[in-house]
């Protein structure tokens, strides 16, 4: 007589993480933390830390405004900040957690003597859940008074989203 073990199949699903979307109305608050390798294109040479207190209003599916107060500090020179107001252009996924996005914003810069500043950027956020992402982006900025001598950068972003009060 031959007798067979019958295990039943298990099988489980472990869903790491929701679908890359962002509702209407959501608010978001977050840090950022980004570093160049050259003071500027046109001067070469040296480096340059950078950390940012972000806020963000989810307007639709695709747009997102969002703020950034900034402090920057490089190499053999003091500190400055900066205030820089702009929009992101989203591309929502439902199938998965990724969600790439670009953009670009204005503000002024203070500290070594003020300028107006432009910023373009693009990257992508990785949603942990409903609420919580981790983004990675590359960004060129620049002062109004010496446009094409900005920097490029690359930073990562911690961000968390609610709805709207």
């Amino acid at each position: 007589r031959t007798h067979r073990n019958i295990v039943p199949e298990v099988t489980s699903v472990i869903k790491i993480s929701g679908a890359a979307e962002l509702k209407e109305g959501m608010i978001e608050v977050g840090g950022q933390s980004s570093g160049t390798f050259g003071k500027s294109l046109a001067e070469g040479g040296g480096s340059s830390f950078n950390i940012a207190a972000l806020g963000g209003y989810v307007f639709s599916e695709n747009i997102e405004f969002r703020g950034a107060l900034s402090y920057n500090k490089a190499s053999g020179a003091d500190g400055s900040g900066g205030l820089v107001a702009g929009a992101d252009y989203l591309w929502p996924n439902r199938r998965g957690p990724w969600m790439p996005y670009a953009g670009g914003g204005i503000g002024v810069s203070f500290g070594q003597g003020s300028d107006g500043i432009g910023l373009i950027h693009g990257g992508v956020r990785y949603f942990f859940n409903d609420q919580l992402s981790a983004s990675i982006e590359g960004k060129y900025q620049f002062g109004f008074s010496h446009i094409g001598d900005g920097t490029i950068e690359a930073g990562v972003t911690l961000s968390y989203y609610f709805d709207h009060f």
